[in-house]
């Protein structure tokens, strides 16, 4: 069996209106595409604290956020790259 990702972005793609949301009609394409054995999954520059609620809203638990850093796969944590506070302060 072929699985099948389709990937997305926020800022100017589903969120089209410059901020953080999305229409109902987003919401029930990605329902649709859960239905037809397609994983939708959420790829942005964004923090998981910025995207919880649309997270949320269009029920998606595959994302890819902060440009990578943190990914989270069918509920798996796949990456969480951190930086101490040494690493922080030299920037």
């Amino acid at each position: 069996m072929m699985r099948k990702i389709a990937f997305f972005d926020l800022d100017r793609t589903l969120c089209s209106g410059g901020d953080l949301h999305v229409s109902l009609e987003i919401k029930q394409a990605f329902q649709s595409m859960r239905e037809n054995e397609i994983e939708p999954v959420i790829a942005t520059g964004s923090s998981f604290y910025e995207v919880q609620h649309l997270l949320t809203f269009l029920e998606v638990e595959n994302y890819i956020l902060s440009n990578g850093c943190y990914v989270k796969f069918k509920g798996k944590l796949i990456q969480n790259a951190t930086m101490s506070i040494v690493e922080i302060s030299i920037y």
